[in-house]
This record gives structure tokens, sequence and C-alpha cells, in this order.
């Protein structure tokens, strides 16, 4: 029982230290715009790596745990395949920051697949929510983190004048975050 909590708070602490972590970056960054650059650029500038890439591997090891727990708790195939999903999000996470921005390739490659495996494994999660009777504003969250992490990327961010990467790079990572910080409160809680 001590666990299963641990195991919940891990799905708010993960968020929370990476925001943390992503937040003393850009003030260390006098440099950076949240209009005209990506927040991995924060990955390469000597002052901030160490904090962001840090943040983003210790984030994504947290997510992990908490993913893996969610597949061994799981009690239908829906909620054993998002947590299949998540686990694999996660480690996208954590690569993000082990192979930064100059890593080139292997990190876009990463980062991409961070944006796209969460929406799948929220739309996975809503026939076990169903299941299991979760409250409706879960159910909610869920799908509408899945809409706006899938969709903010078809936005013209360049006829808005955003030029980079980093507003809908928090947005996307938001719409994976609020929901599952927001759930695992609703669980922590609930017992």
């Amino acid at each position: 029982m001590v666990f299963k909590r641990i195991y919940w708070i891990l799905g708010v602490i993960f968020p929370i230290f990476a925001y943390s972590c992503i937040l003393v970056s850009v003030s260390l960054a006098p440099w950076f715009s949240w209009y005209n650059n990506a927040l991995s650029d924060l990955g390469i500038y000597p002052d901030t790596a160490w904090i962001f890439n840090g943040g983003l591997i210790i984030s994504g090891l947290l997510y992990l745990i908490f993913s893996i727990n969610l597949i061994k708790d799981s009690k239908d195939v829906y909620n054993f395949l998002a947590g299949i999903f998540l686990t694999l999000d996660a480690i996208c996470l954590s690569l993000v920051g082990l192979f930064p921005e100059n890593f080139g390739h292997i990190h876009t490659l990463f980062a991409i697949l961070y944006f796209l495996i969460f929406p799948p494994a929220f739309i996975l999660m809503i026939p076990h929510f169903l299941a299991t009777r979760e409250p409706l504003f879960i159910i909610m969250l869920f799908l509408l983190g899945a809409l706006l992490g899938l969709s903010i990327w078809f936005i013209p961010w360049r006829e808005l004048g955003i030029r980079g990467l980093a507003i809908p790079e928090l947005i996307g990572s938001l719409a994976n975050s609020i929901p599952i910080a927001a759930y695992s409160l609703y669980k922590f809680f609930k017992k």
C-alpha cells in the first residue's frame, strides 16, 4: 500500500522536477527566447546544459518508475498497453537529455517520439477509466491531453510570430504531464 502511494506521487513529482529544471535553465540563459528557440537549445549552452539535460534524464527515470508500476498494476489490456506506451515515452524523455541537441538526428528522433507516444497511451487509458468508473474530469483530461498533444504541431506557429519550438514543446509537454499529475493526485488521495 505504501509503495503504491509512492508510485502515485511520482506521477506528480516528475513533471514538477522537469519544469523546475527548465525554468532554472531559462533563468540562467539571458539569450533564450520563448519565441525563437527550442527548449533543447538549453541543453547545449554550457551554463544550463547540466541542469536542463540532467533534469530531463532524472524526470524521465521518475516517469519510468511510474509507468512500469502502471503496467504492473494493470487490470486490463488497455491499461497494460497504455503503460507500455508511457514506459517508452519516459525512456524517450530521458534520452532527449542523454543525447542533447548537438547529437543531431538521434536527439530529434527521441524528442519527436516523446511527443508522439503519449497521445495513443492516453487514448488507450480511456476504456480502462470507463470500465473502472473513474471520474469524468479524469477521462476528459486524458482525452484533451491526447488531442492537444497531437494537434499542437499543426498550428501555424510562424504565422503567429513564433519561430522557435519552445512554446509548442511546452504546451505539448503540459498536455502530457497535467493529466498524469491530476490522475496521480486523484489516486493518491482516493485511498
